[in-house]
């Protein structure tokens, strides 16, 4: 019996989950870090959202590995951020910048909060 292109679909749909493209990482704004939290508590620069599958090892790495290089893209190279922690993250959740939409689909969301060590800290959001 082979399978049908809608079983298929749906298989190939389970397993990828919110594997696509994450959101850049959020830098707050000064009127952000003012707001009371997790964030504003570390001294964070701001947080990068990304997606964890139903235990797929894999999905699970690359996603956090792309979160990762969208805080280095933010803060000027690999070298130049630290992590501060790492906390669950609803589909919407309530951080030091507000509410941050994780775009999960599938899984959970999670988000970095980090701190840029470089010379010039970006001011920007999004």
């Amino acid at each position: 019996m082979k399978p049908s292109l809608f079983t298929g679909t749906l298989l190939l749909a389970l397993l990828t989950g919110c594997a696509g493209v994450m959101p850049p990482a959020k830098v707050y704004s000064p009127a952000e870090r003012l707001r009371p939290g997790p964030g504003q508590e570390m001294g964070a620069t701001g947080e990068a959202p990304y997606c964890m599958g139903f235990g797929y090892a894999s999905q699970n790495t690359s996603a956090k590995q792309q979160a990762l290089a969208n805080i280095a893209k933010v803060c000027g190279g690999e070298d130049k951020y630290a992590v501060l922690t790492e906390m669950d993250a609803s589909v919407r959740y309530r951080g030091a910048g507000g509410l941050v939409d994780t775009a999960c689909d599938l899984g959970y969301g999670r988000a970095i909060l980090f701190k840029c060590t470089g010379d010039k800290t970006p001011v920007k959001g999004r």
